[in-house]
């Protein structure tokens, strides 16, 4: 059994990279070396609400903070790794490596735009080290951004291996006379809300509510005040801002009939959850959604507002948690809450389109987007990686 060791993903792991460290490939172990109590010190100021203040507003305006977190998080890899896999651009290592690229490659200089065009050369000397086996790459446009920004030496050590779900063994009922919407962002932080699409998400439910009786709406996120007192009266919207226990959660998702996901960016495991569950989705056509969704056959996909300049920046998709992208965001823009709700009224009123967008949805999750197909592509790539022949 090779051991293969990731580094990067501590203190916390996103969801689509446990999943993938859950499951991994015949013949290798999943690793990850954690100091529990650096952990837990990370995770307090991580969550702390009065230290993300004192950081946006303070700290983030004098200091170069890009280092900081990877510094902080960095753990020693032990002797026994076969291989390494360096995660959020910590690509430092005396043993063979695969860099693993989630969304853009600009995370290999802690996402940071300006970080990345200054160090893109020596980014560029690293990815073309002996020791880097392979660039791995979650999305199509993560690869496009690979030839954009790199030679042709590394764009050749780059592979496409799409992030993966769990088959679910699931039969949905696409008859239900109530017709259940969820949005999905996260609990922990407010700027999320507005970023994942919330405000468009409840204000385009709203406006339905009024039009079907039958329709409901849970919200799983942490929503500013000001938003839960201007939909306060909304029928049917049920918000849910703590985190929930997984199977109850999932009994939700099994329950829903539309996943209204109009976010900013693309939230990559909230999609494939939907499609696994066979449920059609209403995503914006941003960043990355395409590598996922095909619009009119497992998703409607709506074209994004033309008055968000930030869409138009050079450092999008990095650049939607600035408070001008977010501010963008609140002014709603009325042709695209007139375009989702047109979507949700043609799901809602029409079993058949839900049922053939689920099915073909849940049909990409079971082949394309599996465990099995995923860790096919990883095997080779960790035996190739691993050969004492190379």
């Amino acid at each position: 059994m090779k051991k293969i060791y990731f580094s990067g993903v501590f203190p916390r792991i996103y969801s689509a990279i446990e999943l993938l460290m859950n499951y991994p490939p015949k013949g290798y172990e999943y690793i990850v070396p954690e100091n529990k109590t650096k952990a837990n010190f990370l995770r307090f100021l991580l969550d702390s609400s009065l230290i993300k203040f004192i950081y946006r507003n303070i700290i983030k305006g004098i200091f170069d903070t890009s280092n900081w977190y990877s510094k902080m998080s960095a753990v020693e890899v032990p002797n026994d790794a076969d291989l390494v896999i360096p995660i959020n651009g910590q690509i430092e290592s005396d043993k063979p490596f695969v860099v693993l690229i989630v969304d853009t490659p600009i995370g290999l200089a802690s996402y940071s735009y300006d970080k990345f065009l200054k160090e893109k050369k020596d980014i560029e000397n690293k990815l073309l080290s002996p020791l880097c086996k392979r660039i791995i790459v979650f999305n199509e446009s993560g690869i496009k951004e690979i030839r954009k920004y790199f030679s042709t030496k590394v764009i050749k050590k780059t592979v496409l291996v799409r992030a993966a779900v769990l088959k679910q063994n699931f039969t949905k009922n696409y008859n239900r006379n109530k017709i259940n919407i969820t949005f999905m962002g996260s609990t922990g932080n407010p700027d999320d809300f507005y970023i994942k699409g919330g405000l468009e998400a409840m204000e385009s439910f709203s406006r339905i509510s009024q039009e079907f009786d039958n329709v409901s709406m849970i919200v799983r996120c942490k929503v500013p005040e000001e938003v839960k007192k201007k939909y306060a009266s909304v029928k049917n919207l049920l918000i849910l801002s703590q985190p929930l226990d997984l199977k109850r959660w999932f009994s939700i998702l099994q329950e829903t009939d539309i996943a209204l996901q109009p976010g900013h960016i693309y939230p990559l495991m909230a999609t494939l959850e939907s499609l696994s569950l066979g449920t059609p989705v209403i995503m914006l056509d941003t960043w990355g959604v395409r590598d996922y969704l095909v619009n009119n056959k497992n998703a409607i996909l709506i074209k994004p507002s033309d008055k968000i300049k930030g869409y138009r920046a050079k450092d999008y998709p990095l650049n939607v948690r600035t408070k001008y992208f977010i501010e963008d965001i609140k002014n709603l823009d009325n042709r695209v809450i007139e375009d989702l709700c047109n979507a949700l009224r043609k799901l809602i009123e029409n079993p058949k389109i839900r049922e053939r967008l689920g099915k073909n949805g849940k049909h990409d999750a079971d082949t394309k987007f599996s465990i099995e197909t995923r860790n096919k592509k990883l095997k080779k790539i960790f035996d190739q990686a691993t050969s004492k022949k190379l």
